[in-house]
């Protein structure tokens, strides 16, 4: 009877030395998953975004104007496409730190203009695209093209003064107007602004 009842201890212990091993195992294990999935976010993020302004970049901004096109269908939004003037000669006459620096600035002026719920996204050396969604407006009336350019050359106006570059910092701002959820062809769509520019 002591005999078995010591094998039966010695069983028991067994069985928890194992359950411990296996818990510490779950957590490594949990910890390990947490560690791929932090470093997958990291490189989404790397992968749609524009590491210069911090907006998307081309690939981010066309899959989420297609969710956005999905969200709002039915509903009127606009789609700019922006282009920093003289980009060229800043970079030339005063480096490409200065060139760096008004880049930012315009995709900061871009987002104050998309909104929080808007997308801003990086295309080229200096081209912007914007897909602003229904909700922002000027004072209550619909947006028009040239109510949007007078708000963004306003924008930079003010920058300009107060910060007194040897440069002017301006934006070329083409734009059309599209109803969501009808099969967004941006590519179309982007053609069409780039006209208006």
């Amino acid at each position: 009877l002591f005999y078995l009842i010591s094998r039966q201890i010695g069983n028991m212990l067994r069985l928890h030395q194992m359950s411990v091993e296996q818990q510490k195992l779950q957590k490594k294990l949990e910890a390990l998953v947490g560690e791929v999935e932090e470093k997958n976010k990291v490189l989404n993020f790397i992968s749609v975004s524009d590491p210069l302004t911090g907006c998307l970049n081309r690939r981010g901004f066309m899959e989420k104007a297609l969710e956005l096109d999905k969200e709002y269908a039915g509903q009127t939004a606009w789609i700019l496409l922006g282009d920093l003037d003289h980009l060229k000669e800043i970079n030339d006459t005063f480096g490409h730190t200065e060139g760096d620096f008004a880049i930012r600035r315009c995709a900061s002026v871009l987002k104050e203009i998309a909104g929080e719920k808007g997308l801003v996204g990086r295309i080229g050396g200096d081209e912007f695209c914007v897909m602003m969604v229904p909700g922002k407006e000027v004072s209550g009336e619909a947006d028009t093209l040239e109510k949007i350019r007078k708000r963004i050359q306003a924008l930079n106006e003010t920058f300009n003064q107060e910060y007194r570059k040897p440069y002017y910092v301006e934006l070329s701002i083409g734009g059309v107007q599209m109803v969501c959820g009808s099969s967004l062809a941006l590519d179309k769509v982007l053609s069409g602004a780039d006209e208006k520019l």
